[in-house]
């Protein structure tokens, strides 16, 4: 099993998996951790797949 993270359609639901460079793990730096002992990362895209209409999506209002 490779770690990876996901890409999500917020249309239609459809995830693929995507591998980013480096390691998700160190991305988080000693004095943001809080004291906590991290045992696992998750990282979730979510835009717009292109049968959902994907393209430029900077102008959407935002999801709350």
């Amino acid at each position: 099993h490779h770690p990876h993270q996901h890409l999500v359609c917020s249309g239609c639901g459809e995830m693929r998996d995507v591998r980013l460079a480096g390691d998700p793990m160190r991305a988080l730096p000693e004095g943001e951790r809080f004291g906590f002992t991290v045992s696992e990362v998750t990282v979730t895209y979510y835009g717009r797949c292109p049968a959902c209409g994907g393209g430029d999506l900077r102008e959407a209002p935002a999801a709350d």
